[in-house]
């Protein structure tokens, strides 16, 4: 996914992506929830550029990547997985939100 934002020139920023709704604190993992709530596959997310300065009227993008190993869903369960994630953008210097949006994730594990 590739985010554009627009932030005051100059005005340093911290874009941060939040645990997710199925966080698992036993295996300090991200979840996406199967079609049976028992049923979960781990995932990560990746966010580049994490910080950075506002440059007024020209967009900034950021990109958000979600990675699902493959052997965290070669023998899950068929059926449509999913979570969603808080992206907040941030002052970094004073720590005042600056923006925040909900993004949802969607995986669609395959038949064995």
């Amino acid at each position: 996914l590739t985010v554009q934002f627009r932030c005051t020139r100059t005005t340093p920023y911290r874009f941060e992506v939040d645990a997710g709704r199925h966080f698992d604190t036993g295996t300090a993992s991200r979840q996406l929830r199967g079609p049976d709530d028992d049923d979960a596959i781990a995932y990560s997310l990746e966010l580049a550029p994490g910080t950075g300065e506002g440059r007024g009227s020209q967009p900034v993008t950021a990109t958000v990547t979600a990675i699902v190993r493959h052997a965290d869903y070669e023998h899950a369960d068929p059926g449509a997985y999913a979570d969603v994630v808080g992206l907040t953008l941030r002052d970094a210097r004073s720590g005042k939100v600056l923006a925040h949006e909900e993004l949802p994730l969607r995986l669609v594990a395959p038949g064995h």
